[in-house]
């Protein structure tokens, strides 16, 4: 399955949940912004909560894939919208190939 990444707007980050505990070595703890929303993100879609996700700040992603999958939006909220169809967040969002 392939995702492509259509549109990005200001800003859109792969993001896991930070490198934890290394900080005496120099490591940044980076991660998600927010790593509640990635975690349910991740149950949502059936994933484990550690895996990495697409963290979109301020807007203006457009997604296409080349499969039927499912995608999850979490987090601050916004509009959400599959080919015009508004779509709600917290849910698991049925993407179909195109």
């Amino acid at each position: 399955m392939t995702l492509e990444l259509a549109s990005v707007g200001a800003a859109t980050l792969v993001q896991d949940l930070g490198r934890h505990r290394l900080t005496a070595w120099g490591v940044a703890r980076s991660g998600a912004a927010d790593r509640a929303a990635l975690r349910l993100a991740n149950r949502i879609v059936g994933n484990p909560e550690d895996r990495a996700g697409l963290e979109c700040l301020m807007g203006g992603l457009t997604l296409v894939t080349d499969e039927a999958t499912a995608v999850a939006v979490t987090g601050a909220r916004c509009e959400v919208s599959i080919d015009g169809a508004p779509r709600g967040q917290d849910t698991a969002i049925r993407m179909e190939a195109g």
